[in-house]
């Protein structure tokens, strides 16, 4: 049984709801979505467990006549309102006692761009010390590394940051470039799963904390988690395209390679023997704090 068949929802019209004006001027983004926030004790009192927000997008007016379904409420990444959101997510970690917190964050940065800025690293990091164990971040539509985090003066990690782990199920690979296996384009057919093992209870690392450069922004001292990270297996997934034209999703392994040049599907054996040898250059880096 799916989660959903026994949720109870709370709608909301968030237009009406947060003081939207009735017809769209198009000027300058205004944010509102946060002023559904102090509805969420409600929602919780009254036995609801599941919030369902609509209409969402960009409309002409009262939401209906949709405009664009990939803009909604936008905000321009700024540093009051990160620091609003580290204290808010300090705050539910308090009131919600958990034996691990990961936050999935779908960001603001542009597709199919391998590099992770400096201010990223920065603010995934302050997540970190502020109560969430393991950030997970998608959007780019490509993978990128992931962070897996140790205390100094400690023998085991504790924290985990996942930039993009790619499309792993993507309908998006329309067009794949046989000759040209490395564009930018090809890299949105291609993902990570990840296993991450944990272990429960682990004696906090003495040193556990961050340098005076990533300060928690509102907690006096640093949190410390009660548990250490075992394991992390990822495994590497491709969006096959068949004869049939369908999108077939498969472990990318060498067994699955050999299959298809066993088949004499040469050129899609050849495409993804070099997409499989592209990803494995992403993978995990071990950072001491």
């Amino acid at each position: 049984m799916a989660w959903y068949d026994e949720a109870v929802f709370y709608h909301i019209y968030p237009l009406g709801m947060t003081g939207a004006p009735k017809q769209n001027d198009y000027g300058e983004p205004v944010e509102r979505l946060n002023l559904l926030l102090p509805w969420l004790g409600h929602m919780k009192a009254i036995g609801c467990n599941a919030l369902y927000i609509g209409p969402l997008f960009e409309s002409v007016g009262h939401g209906y006549e949709t405009t664009d379904y990939k803009k909604l409420d936008y905000v321009a990444p700024a540093a009051a309102r990160r620091k609003e959101l580290i204290k808010e997510l300090a705050q539910l970690r308090q009131d919600n006692p958990c034996d691990l917190f990961v936050v999935s964050l779908h960001t603001c940065e542009d597709e199919y761009v391998h590099e992770i800025t400096q201010v990223r690293r920065d603010f995934y990091r302050l997540l970190l010390d502020n109560g969430v164990d393991i950030v997970w971040a998608n959007h780019p539509h490509l993978a990128k590394e992931w962070e897996v985090f140790t205390a100094e003066s400690a023998d085991f990690p504790t924290a985990m940051a996942m930039y993009a782990l790619g499309n792993t199920i993507s309908g998006q690979r329309r067009d794949p470039q046989f000759t040209r296996p490395e564009t930018n384009r090809d890299y949105t057919g291609d993902g990570y799963l990840i296993q991450v093992v944990v272990e429960k209870d682990a004696p906090p690392p003495p040193s556990a904390g961050v340098t005076s450069a990533t300060a928690p922004l509102e907690s006096d001292a640093p949190y410390k988690p009660n548990f250490r990270i075992v394991e992390v297996v990822p495994h590497l997934i491709t969006t096959y395209i068949d004869g049939d034209n369908n999108y077939l999703i498969r472990r990318l392994t060498d067994a699955f390679i050999q299959e298809l040049r066993d088949q004499g599907n040469q050129k899609w054996a050849d495409y993804l023997a070099a997409r499989k040898a592209l990803m494995e250059r992403i993978g995990r880096k071990d950072v001491v704090r």
